[in-house]
């Protein structure tokens, strides 16, 4: 209960900072300028859409994990708001579980609402693209079932990207549980920069092995990236941006294993976090 009080704090915390609101008009905002914008694809411009869209909202949500987990936790820590809170009869585990969960849900939130936002995009963007590239060349109106077909093109376009959103969510949740577990010895400055550092090698380094494995490379090297691999969240598991873009459907089994992996490293970095703020000195 008193984990429960906190998280509810803590999100109201979150949702009532300026930059909240500020990131999701700026999203909505950029998420419907894509389905207007001309991408000179040659008719691909629904596969972009997908894309930018899908990489604004991981983007809107990393932002917002790592600067909330500052706000939050490095800040009540020097203010010394946290140690007013622990006196009272909650935990540091339950502090920081329960700060942990604030910020998921206030993530959870942003994602949900440029989640919608980008679908509506996603189902707009077929029928403009069918009015731009002449859905009836022959000039006549088109037909019950043209519009039957093109509504069921729309449901099945929408119907793709569902998953490429939750995994998105979950490779946020990660990197929001890494933030918590640096906030609490670390200010934002830091924060940012390893959780960036982290994003990058995290999609990155799966792909230098694969292409290390396939080809001759400095050996040396491929053992770093191997073992960077290893200790590194596999977020380019959760990356399915390209397959999404391409029009490639996602298993149920692959979003499961995703959940799995979701649920193993954000509660190592939440062990992480527990086991930096124990001996933390909050006086």
């Amino acid at each position: 209960m008193r984990t429960l009080t906190v998280a509810i704090t803590t999100f109201r915390e979150t949702i009532r900072q300026p930059l909240y609101l500020l990131l999701i008009i700026v999203g909505s905002v950029l998420l419907a300028l894509f389905t207007v914008i001309p991408y000179f694809t040659f008719g691909e411009d629904i596969k972009m859409l997908k894309d930018t869209g899908l990489a604004v909202i991981l983007a809107a949500g990393a932002l917002l994990a790592v600067l909330a987990a500052s706000n939050s936790i490095s800040e009540d820590i020097e203010d010394r708001t946290a140690i007013t809170v622990l006196s009272k009869p909650v935990t540091r585990t339950q502090f920081i579980v329960g700060k942990f969960i604030g910020i998921v849900a206030a993530v959870a939130l942003v994602c949900a609402i440029l989640g919608i936002v980008f679908v509506g995009a996603v189902y707009y963007k077929v029928g403009y693209d069918v009015r731009e590239n002449n859905y009836r060349p022959d000039g006549r109106m088109m037909t019950d079932i043209d519009r039957q077909q093109l509504t069921q093109h729309r449901i099945a376009e929408v119907t793709q990207v569902l998953p490429g959103l939750f995994l998105a969510f979950l490779e946020v949740v990660v990197l929001t549980a890494l933030a918590v577990a640096l906030a609490t010895r670390f200010h934002l400055v830091v924060t940012a920069i390893v959780v960036a550092t982290v994003f990058i090698l995290g999609n990155l380094v799966p792909v230098i092995v694969y292409r290390g494995q396939q080809v001759e490379m400095f050996e040396p090297f491929l053992f770093w990236a191997q073992f960077l691999m290893v200790v590194l969240p596999p977020l380019e598991y959760l990356n399915v941006t390209p397959a999404i873009a391409t029009g490639s459907h996602i298993p149920l089994a692959y979003v499961g294993a995703a959940v799995l992996y979701c649920c193993f490293y954000s509660g190592a970095a939440l062990l992480l976090a527990l086991l930096l703020f124990q001996d933390r000195d909050l006086a």
